[in-house]
Parts: structure tokens; C-alpha cells; sequence
């Protein structure tokens, strides 16, 4: 070997040693597939914030005019008040949890992180997280309290919580959004030193700014995560929900809160080097200046992130624009952290911004039409309802011989006007342009009078409406769906409820209803009207039917309920179309499990393509839980709504009158049975298939009871027309 070539080895060696260092002693990320590089997250909470406050504080207002903007549901149980607790444990935990604080608050030990140099900074540990495990283990089973503490551990990531909410007693209650399973949280500064006694402020204490801000910078020096617990804010919501003042002083004392928080957040973004450090602001709880409108759980969300452009935020949670979901926080906070949030098994969806030079003025508009249709829903239903009971009393008193209350004409027009109203309702409201909305409400009440008087004039002439009309409701829905127009959500029947949080998008059951009620009805009148044969109406019906089902869908946002009973509809309705004859209940029956069964399948499939839909969720949690307690859990959850349905009016009323109709004329009247059977084939078949399809969405969905009510009116308003014209002697 030469005396060059020795050379060059002890010049290579060093250096391969010291890349060997450098190598060995960079940062490593737990999978290897996440680059993180050194980015931060602070988590600023705002209690009782509104969409309004944005404009009326000048940090807020510009900070949104640079951020994503949009709204978030707190919502922590859809028939339930939300409490402070319920709000950080369900960001916290990632799932929708209710509990009940306790009397004297939760519980901290601190003590001091031995090394940090940061005299007022702690360890901080929540004594009642042995509780909560429990609580959580009994109700919760298949779910871990403190997720994002316990994640954030399991990636290394530091976690910090700096803030005090006291009122008269200690409140901890954003210990349950930062801490993990052990009720850890590494760092963090809660102690009363924070405040400053003063008597303007609710419970005569206010945040000292300066002080707040010096614990953040000390934090953000060891933490990765810091979380902000603003409590001016938290105190004026203890103070509302204690009844302590009245709605003006209430307006006051938030107004005064929320100065001070603006003053903070001035002082934190001109202090804080955001080039890698994204700013969530958010409100575990519903807005507070709200108290007359409907809006009681949406309230506003800004993400800053200085590599992203101003615009609106979104979610795959809810597939609304400007609307995300407090599930949705986890995600989110990891996403911006550089890891990949669907590893980590969220229920919820990490938020993105879609660019936009006016997203305060979107998300605003969004909110005003979210309002419109939910106060119009009450409109909507009543008037339905109405008809509906008007219609049943009047024909059916008759029909059975005990009272005449109206003319054959007018109760055919009661009938008719029932079916003209959810297919006007829909049409009407979906065209409209906001400025006009309760215009074209009124012009579809109008439209509908027209249609019930003009069409009523005989049976022939009110069936035959009632086909028309079903035909329009189907094809509607069915167009609406399939092509993903948004103007289904615009309509008070098609709008699934943002604001109870249940289900943000697809079909809800009020819609199922009607489409499966119009399909079925509106195929058997045309095949038989055109007079076609038996193969074609199999075959056209089965083209059909299998859109409808489409529609049903989880990856379209149905539920599995409405998925079982859109299957279940078409393959009984299919049969009757084949053998021209009703079916025996061993068919039905062994059609239900069959579908039931599909229904597994599909939802293990979608599981496997990467459990994007609600189905394909619940199936990985089934395989990674244990089909027992995740079972159950289900099974309680839908039981218990199921059983607030079945009780609560006026839906339940009107689904058991109909119910009462069908068996008196399927097992106690059968001179009815037989003439329609013989005068009227084709509804007589329909209303076969009607029937069924209604039981089992009534059986397969929690809030079935409406959709099989509405169901049933394409079995109970053609068969009272049929018979408006027989004087009864039948």
C-alpha cells in the first residue's frame, strides 16, 4: 500500500467517524416516517367564544383575517347540556363524552421539574384521574381517557398547560385536555399567581397578562404542545351556568374578559417566533352571547399557521364548508405537529384550510343559512305533522264507520296535500336564495293547498297525483344524492342537525323515509299505468332500486340502519315485482338477516380500504377492542336513543296511528284487504313492500321512528283516496 493511499484512509477514518456521531445522535422519530423538524403548537382556549367576537377585538379580528377560519360543535352528547368537564375530556379523549364535574372541582398535585431552570413551572398530576379511568372504563370501554397525553408520550412530545379558571373553589377542568391516561401533564403553571384581585371581573379575579405570558415563553422552551387555559373567560361561563348575573351584566363581564384575553394574545404573537409554531385558538364550550337563537354549541375555531394561506377551515368529519367538529382537535394538533394523525386511530379528522380572502364573511353566511333551515325545520315539521294527523283522523273515522267529519273531496285533498308537501318543501327550499328563503316557504305552502284542491277531484285523480308526486320526491332525492349537491343540506327536511352534532352529512332519516316511501310507491303506480311486463319492470326496477341503495351508503354518510333497510326494501320489492304476489313473512325475514349479513361485509371492506366511513370505524374498533364491550357500548348508545324516540312526540304518535291502520286492515278487516287487493292491484302490492320497508328501518335505526312514519304515508294517503269513493260499503 502507498504512502497516498495511507493517507487518504487517515483522513477517511476521522471523517467517517464523526458522520457515524452525527447520525447516531440525531433526533429519531418513532415510526422513522414523520419528519417533525422541531415544530410546535399552542392551543389558546377561549370559553363561550362567538363567531361576533372576532370582529369586535382588534388581535382577534386580525389574527382571524390571517388564519383558517371556521366553527367547531362542542357538543359532547346530543341530548345533553354541555358542561366545562365534558368539553376538554371529549377533545381530550377524541370521542363525544359526557360526565358530571365534581362538586368541589378536580384535584392537582404540582411539583417543581427539577433541572429546568423555570422556578414557577411543575409537574403537574390530576389525583381524580383514577376516577375518571373508571368512569371512562364503565361508559367509555373501548376508549382511553387523556389520548392526546398518552400519544404525545408515546411520540416524545413534551406537553405543557399554563392557566387558572379558580372561581370559588379550584378549577381544573383543562387538565382533562393535556394530561394522559395517569393524569400527567410534564409542565405547566396553574397556580393563583396567575390572577390579580379585581372586582369588575367575574368572581373579583382577572388574569394578570404579564405574568400568563412569562409562564407561556418559560414553557414553550421545554414543551412541544402548550395549552392555554385563558379562565377570565372560563369564569364569566361558571358564573352563567351558577345563574349569578343577569344576561346584561353577563354581556359585560365577558366583554371584559375578552379584553383582556385580546391584550394577552397582542403581547403573545409579537413575542413568540411563529415560523414553526401554529396557534389554535379555540372554545371547548358553546358561545355565550347566543342565548335566543338555535345556535347552542357552534362555536368559531382559528388555526394560524404562517406557511399557510388565510382561508376556511374543513374537516372530513362533517364535509361542511367552515365546519369542523371537536373530535376533530387531536388530529388536528398532531397533523400540524408533523405525524400522521390516521395512525393514531382518531374517531375525528385532522382540519385543513381551503384558501379564501373572505373566510370571516363565508363562515358567517354558513352560520345564518345553519340557523335559517334548523328554525324552518320546526316550521317544516309541524305543518307536516299536522296534515298528516288531519288527514288520518278525518279519512280514517270515516273510512271505519265511527264519525264522517269532511267530504270524500276534502279528505282527498288532506291525503294528497300530505304527499305534496315533503316534495314541495324540498324543491322550494332548495332553490331558494337566502334573502328569500321563507318566501319560497310560503310559496310551497301555497303550492301545496293548489295541488291538495286540484287533484282530489276524484280517487283516480288523487292517486295519480300521488304518483306524480312520488315520482318528483325520488327522483330528487336520488339526483341530489348521487351527484353530491350541496342544496340537499338547505332544505329543513334534508338538513341533518349541526347543531345536535350527531351526523354532519348524508341522508338523514327523514329523507330515507321519503325516498324509500316515494320509490316504492311511485314504481308499482307507473309499471302498472305504462302496462309493463314482468321482466322489464324487474329490470328497470332493479336499476332503480340499486341507486336508491346507493344513496343509503355509508360512504355516502348513512347510517348502517338506513343502509339494512334501503337493501331490505329493494330485494322485498324486487321479489313482488318477480312473483306479482305479496310475500310470505319466512322470505322477509330470511331477506333481513341475508341483509344484514351484506351489510357485515360491506362495512369489513370499507374497514380494510382505510376505515374512512363510520361503518369501516366501527369495525376496526370491534377487531382492535373486542367485539364484547365494543358491542355493547354500541348497542347501549343506540338502545338509549332508540328508547327517547320511541317516547318523545309527536313523531311516535302518528308512527303508531299508522301501525294501528295497517293491522286493523291486514288482520281484522279483510273486506278491505280484499278489495283493494282485487279493485287496485298495484298499490295492494305496494303497499306490501311499504309496510315492510318501514319495520325495518323502525327496527335497524336509532331515530327510525320518523323515517317509518313517514314511510307509512305512501301506504295510509293512497289507500284512504282508494277507498274515498267506495260510501264505505266494503
Amino acid at each position: 500500500m502507498g504512502l497516498l493511499q495511507k493517507n487518504k484512509i487517515k483522513i477517511m477514518l476521522p471523517v467517517m467517524a464523526v458522520m457515524i456521531i452525527l447520525l447516531l445522535s440525531a433526533p429519531v422519530t418513532v415510526n422513522g416516517s414523520e419528519d417533525t423538524d422541531g415544530r410546535k403548537v399552542v392551543v389558546f382556549l377561549l370559553d363561550g367564544l362567538s363567531l361576533s367576537d372576532l370582529d369586535n377585538f382588534p388581535n382577534l379580528k386580525d389574527l382571524a383575517d390571517h388564519s383558517g377560519v371556521g366553527l367547531i360543535n362542542t357538543r359532547t352528547k346530543s341530548l345533553t347540556t354541555v358542561n366545562r368537564a365534558s368539553g376538554y375530556l371529549t377533545m381530550g379523549m377524541g370521542v363525544r363524552t359526557q360526565v358530571e364535574e365534581p362538586a368541589g372541582g378536580y384535584k392537582i398535585d404540582s411539583s417543581p421539574v427539577e433541572g429546568s431552570g423555570q422556578r414557577s413551572i411543575s409537574t403537574l398530576r390530576n389525583v381524580d384521574s383514577e376516577v375518571l379511568n373508571e368512569i371512562v372504563y364503565r361508559n367509555y370501554p373501548n376508549y382511553t381517557l387523556g389520548k392526546i397525553g398518552e400519544l404525545a408520550k408515546q411520540y416524545g412530545i413534551k406537553v405543557a398547560l399554563v392557566g387558572n379558571s379558580d372561581t370559588d373553589r379550584p378549577d381544573n377542568d383543562a387538565t382533562l385536555l393535556a394530561m394522559d391516561k395517569s393524569g400527567l401533564i410534564p409542565f405547566g403553571n396553574t397556580s393563583p399567581s396567575l390572577l390579580v384581585k379585581d372586582s369588575q371581573y367575574a368572581w373579583g379575579s382577572r388574569t394578570n397578562p404579564e405574568k400568563l405570558l412569562n409562564s407561556t415563553l418559560e414553557v414553550l422552551t421545554l414543551s412541544d404542545l402548550t395549552f392555554i387555559d385563558f379562565g377570565d373567560t372560563a369564569r364569566v361561563s361558571a358564573a352563567v351556568k351558577r345563574d349569578l348575573y343577569d344576561h346584561e351584566q353577563i354581556m359585560e363581564l365577558k366583554s371584559q374578559a375578552l379584553t383582556n384575553a385580546d391584550f394577552f394574545l397582542g403581547r403573545l404573537l409579537k413575542t413568540v417566533d411563529w415560523q414553526k409554531t401554529v396557534l389554535i385558538i379555540v372554545s371547548p364550550t358553546p358561545p355565550l352571547n347566543e342565548p335566543a337563537m338555535v345556535n347552542n354549541s357552534l362555536a368559531p375555531i382559528i388555526i394560524y399557521d404562517k406557511n399557510q394561506a388565510p382561508g376556511v377551515l374543513n374537516s372530513n368529519t362533517t364535509r361542511r364548508t367552515g365546519l369542523a367538529a371537536n373530535i376533530d382537535i387531536g388530529p388536528t394538533i398532531f397533523a400540524k405537529l408533523g405525524y400522521d394523525p390516521e395512525k393514531m386511530n382518531f374517531i375525528g379528522e385532522s382540519i385543513t384550510t381551503l384558501p379564501s380572502s373572505d373566510n370571516l364573511g363565508i363562515v358567517a353566511n354558513n352560520l345564518d343559512e345553519f340557523v335559517r333551515v334548523k328554525t324552518s325545520r320546526y316550521i317544516v315539521h309541524g305543518i307536516y305533522v299536522t296534515l298528516l294527523l288531519a288527514a288520518l283522523i278525518t279519512l280514517y273515522l270515516t273510512i271505519f264507520k265511527l264519525h264522517t267529519m269532511v267530504s270524500p273531496r276534502i279528505m282527498r285533498a288532506l291525503a294528497v296535500m300530505t304527499i305534496a308537501w315533503p316534495a314541495a318543501a324540498l324543491l322550494a327550499t332548495a332553490a331558494a336564495q337566502a334573502q328569500l328563503y321563507y318566501l319560497y316557504l310560503a310559496l310551497a305552502c301555497l303550492l301545496t293547498v293548489l295541488l291538495g284542491w286540484f287533484l282530489s277531484k276524484t280517487s283516480a285523480a288523487a292517486v295519480a297525483g300521488m304518483g306524480w308526486l312520488s315520482l318528483s320526491t325520488a327522483l330528487f332525492l336520488l339526483i341530489v344524492t348521487l351527484i353530491g349537491l350541496g342544496s340537499l343540506y338547505n332544505t329543513p327536511l334534508g338538513f341533518n342537525d349541526v347543531f345536535s352534532g350527531g351526523r354532519y352529512y348524508g341522508m338523514n332519516n327523514d329523507c330515507m323515509g321519503l325516498l324509500l316511501g316515494s320509490t316504492v310507491f311511485a314504481m308499482f303506480y307507473w309499471f302498472h299505468r305504462i302496462g309493463l311486463k314482468r321482466p322489464l319492470r324487474v329490470i328497470i326496477g332493479l336499476a332503480w332500486l340499486l341507486a336508491v341503495i346507493l344513496t343509503q351508503t355509508p360512504g355516502l354518510g348513512a347510517n348502517v340502519g338506513g343502509t339494512i333497510a334501503a337493501m331490505t326494501t329493494g330485494v322485498v320489492t324486487l321479489m313482488i315485482l318477480a312473483f306479482n304476489r305479496p310475500l310470505q313473512k319466512r322470505w322477509v325475514v330470511a331477506t333481513v338477516a341475508l341483509v344484514f349479513t351484506v351489510e357485515l361485509g360491506i362495512a369489513y371492506f370499507d374497514y380494510l380500504n382505510g376505515s374512512q366511513t363510520h361503518a369501516g370505524k366501527v369495525w376496526g374498533a370491534l377487531l382492535s377492542e373486542g367485539f364484547g364491550t365494543k358491542f355493547a357500548e354500541i348497542l347501549k348508545s343506540k338502545l338509549s336513543l332508540f328508547g327517547v324516540m320511541l317516547i318523545l312526540p309527536p313523531w311516535n304518535i302518528l308512527f303508531g296511528a299508522e301501525l294501528y291502520i295497517c293491522f286493523l286492515i291486514k288482520q281484522k278487516m279483510q273486506h278491505i284487504r280484499g278489495f283493494v287487493e282485487k279493485s287496485h292491484p298495484a298499490q295492494f302490492n305496494s303497499f306490501e313492500a311499504i309496510f315492510y320497508s318501514g319495520i325495518v328501518a323502525f327496527a335497524f335505526n336509532d331515530t327510525g321512528i320518523i323515517a317509518t312514519a313517514i314511510i307509512f304515508t305512501y301506504l295510509t294517503m293512497p289507500l284512504a283516496a282508494v277507498l274515498s269513493e267506495c260510501k264505505f260499503n266494503i
